[in-house]
Parts: C-alpha cells; structure tokens; sequence
C-alpha cells in the first residue's frame, strides 16, 4: 500500500506501514490540501500563489517551489534525487496530485456519499437501475402514508329527511274552505250608510216587508 492523505481535519500523510510522514510547515499543507481539492487536476501556479497568500511576496513563486520540493521528499523518501516523482508531478503551468483513488479520505467520503445517493457507481461495480421514465437517474422513493394511517373505504352518507309535500290548488284556495274576506271590507249596505244614504229598513225575521206597528 502506498501513501495515505488525509484532509478530513488536520492535514497529515501515512506512509504504507502506517507510519505519520513529516509534512513542516501550515505552507506546506496548505499546498497539498489545494491539490487534494483538485482531485488529480493541474493546478496552475499562480492560482496556488493567489490561495496560499492575500498579498503574494516578491519571491511568492520560489517560496512555492520550495514548499513543494519538501513536499516531494515527505510523500516519496525512496525517490532518488534524479529520479522524477510520480506522486505529486509537475505538468503545464503548475503542479497535481496523482494518488489513488482510495488514498485520500475526502475522495474516499465522496465516493461513498454518491453511492449512498444513487450516483454514479465506483468503476467496476453494478450498473444503476434506471428509472420509471428511461433515463440514467434512481427510482423515486415511496411516497409515505397520509397522516393518521391508512384510509380505509368512505362509510354510505346517511339519508336526509324527505321532501315537504308542495301545497296543490285546493291548499292555495281552489277548492276548499273559501278564504275569509279580508279585515277592513264592507258589504254594499254598510257602504251606502257610510257614504250619507238612508239607513236600512229592518226586516221581520218571518216576512221580507217592512215591520209595522201594532197599534197602526
């Protein structure tokens, strides 16, 4: 086994027997650890120069070359002096990380994330099952239960009273009772009477013509 890096918390570096590997300074951490982000990218050196200082010094670009010289002798102490590194290499403008895939505890954590979340899966594992739809993403989950439980079957809605019977012609006045005249009206003797006419001649109940005195 190779070199272990770890940047989950302080930066440090193993060595294949589980030895810790002298990294010195913040600077020089701070160097592997932007590697590290880079996941096996170039990163050019002024773009390391611009991350390790707010105000770069004059000599900011030696300073680096020196950081990351140490840094090869910490990672790789079998390496000759002539002897190029295969750890951490120089390529273009700027410098990358080479380890392995299983040799950083942040590619390590990523790679676990995505397989929990139904990434990608590692090379050489299962492909993903795709989704109702065709395409490359996972299933959707279940949808949970509604609140309170299953619902079971809606229970019959209960019968309302019967409708009230319409009234017909002989309950509006048609043909039963006739209706009693309205308050206020007066027959046609009472009218006259009102109106200055002559009073009505009373009647014996035993003849239509007008009662005559006894003595006349």
């Amino acid at each position: 086994m190779g070199v272990a890096i770890g940047v989950l918390g302080p930066v440090q570096a193993w060595d294949g027997a589980g030895a810790q590997l002298a990294l010195k300074g913040p600077r020089h951490r701070a160097v592997l650890a932007r590697l590290v982000v880079a996941r096996r990218r170039v990163v050019p050196v002024n773009r390391l120069v611009e991350d390790l200082w707010t105000e770069p010094p004059p000599d900011a670009v030696g300073a680096l070359r020196t950081f990351v010289a140490a840094l090869r002798r910490a990672l790789e102490p079998e390496r000759a002096p002539r002897e190029r590194p295969r750890l951490l290499v120089t390529e273009g403008p700027g410098y990358a990380l080479r380890a392995d895939s299983d040799a950083v505890d942040a590619w390590c954590f990523e790679r676990d994330v995505e397989a929990a979340a139904g990434g990608p899966p590692p090379a050489g594992g299962p492909p993903r099952p795709r989704g109702a739809g065709g395409g490359g993403g996972a299933p959707p989950p279940p949808q949970p239960p509604p609140a309170g439980g299953p619902r079971g079957p809606r229970a019959p809605a209960r019968p309302g009273p019967p409708p009230r019977p319409t009234p017909g012609p002989a309950a509006a006045g048609g043909g039963g009772r006739p209706a009693p005249p309205p308050r206020g009206r007066q027959t046609g003797s009472r009218r006259r009477s009102a109106a200055g006419g002559a009073p009505p001649t009373p009647t014996s109940p035993t003849s239509r013509g007008p009662v005559r005195n006894a003595d006349g």
